[in-house]
């Protein structure tokens, strides 16, 4: 089977909606948002709750964005979240530019316009070289660094 943006469909009694997003730049800053199929969030839904998990991405399309805001829960990429902490080492210099991804401040303004009630950050960098706890408390309450065994409860 093929995953086609906006065509849902159902496994274990979640119905899940792929929807594209915009990954590479070099490769995909010039294609048309309707266009788009190479790289895809989810988003899942049972019982009336929304969840939405998003990868790696620097951009969504307007009708993704629509899709997905006001969700219960997104759980986005948080690798350069932090990239202000990123102490200045020669192995770095090309991180605070990578231009497929959000970075810092841009990341939590995104995640803002999308108005979901909660937010669990994956793939945090240990680029800053501080400790969850530490980082978690630069967060507001509704956001958190996922973590090994970490569990909702949406019932």
């Amino acid at each position: 089977n093929v995953l086609k943006p906006f065509e849902n469909f159902e496994s274990s009694g979640i119905k899940i909606t792929p929807f594209p997003v915009y990954h590479m730049y070099s490769q995909d800053k010039e294609i048309p948002e309707n266009k788009l199929n190479n790289t895809f969030g989810f988003l899942l839904e049972e019982n009336k709750k929304k969840i939405v998990y998003l990868a790696d991405y620097y951009k969504l399309p307007k009708k993704s964005l629509e899709l997905i805001r006001n969700c219960d829960l997104v759980i986005a990429d948080g690798t350069y979240l932090f990239e202000e902490l990123f102490p200045e080492k020669l192995e770095q210099v090309g991180e605070k530019t990578d231009p497929d991804h959000l970075h810092g401040k841009q990341i939590l303004n995104f995640l803002k316009e999308l108005n979901c009630k909660n937010v669990v950050f994956h793939s945090i960098t240990h680029l800053t070289e501080k400790m969850h706890d530490g980082l978690q408390k630069l967060l507001p309450k509704n956001m958190l660094i996922s973590f090994d065994g970490i569990e909702f409860d949406f019932s």
